[in-house]
């Protein structure tokens, strides 16, 4: 095969933007902090920065700086920032013939709020539909994140490619699986060999918060305890039953 791997999904533009005016509240939901700020106001920036990002394209660029051949299956707008991205993945070695551009649509672009040691990200995506082809049997690995809204019947037709080549998938939820149910990705999540998702994302997509709310609650400043653990290995034990 011609490439170690083949990373599908978006890419975005990231901006960057560190700042000191907020606050963190966690009365609201102890599971899940808030990030607050004053509503109307303006707010100084300490530092700004213009970095190329999206998960899927994030992994290709660690797996080249590891010396693998990979290769980076991705639609995104035919503008600016699309230069921008596929100047940065040559750059680090990334092949990037299977990206595309479509005419008329904007490329996906991200505001990363940095405060503390945290960041949480405002993500426009556009529009992309994705399509399965033999150009993705170029490697035995896929790595797969987000593909925009209209992912269902993309995520259904390469769970079946998959199986049917004997490929390995590695799959991380973004966005868009978090807000639905997991029924509209099930296919994806039964073939995968791998996936990649914090605590918190497990526990949204399982139906199981509020078990996570009451664990964290039992922590009282300890950095783990037995009902944490507990919940996390029912976690897993849950996402398994899936086939993964």
């Amino acid at each position: 095969m011609q490439f170690d791997s083949i990373g599908i999904g978006d890419a975005t533009y990231d901006i960057f933007l560190k700042f000191h005016e907020a606050q963190i509240n966690t009365t609201l939901d102890p599971a899940q902090p808030k990030l607050v700020v004053n509503y109307g106001d303006k707010m100084i920036v300490d530092e700004l920065d213009f970095i190329t990002g999206g998960n899927a394209s994030n992994n290709v660029v660690g797996l080249s700086r590891l010396g693998k051949k990979v290769s980076f299956y991705n639609l995104s707008g035919d503008d600016e920032n699309r230069t921008k991205i596929v100047a940065k993945l040559t750059e680090e070695g990334v092949d990037t013939s299977l990206m595309v551009p479509i005419a008329g649509r904007k490329s996906n672009l991200a505001i990363v709020l940095r405060y503390l040691e945290e960041k949480t990200e405002l993500i426009y995506h556009d529009k992309h539909e994705y399509e399965v082809s033999d150009k993705l049997l170029a490697a035995p690995f896929m790595y797969l994140s987000s593909v925009g809204a209209t992912y269902e019947q993309f995520f259904f037709n390469l769970a079946d490619f998959v199986q049917k080549n004997n490929l390995k998938l590695v799959f991380n939820p973004a966005s868009h699986q978090l807000r639905n149910n997991v029924s509209t990705y099930e296919s994806i999540l039964k073939c995968a060999d791998m996936i990649f998702m914090n605590k918190e994302e497990a526990a949204h997509i399982l139906g199981m918060e509020k078990e996570l709310g009451d664990a964290v609650l039992t922590l009282n400043g300890a950095k783990t305890n037995q009902a944490l653990q507990t919940l996390v290995k029912d976690l897993m034990t849950k996402l398994k039953s899936y086939g993964s």
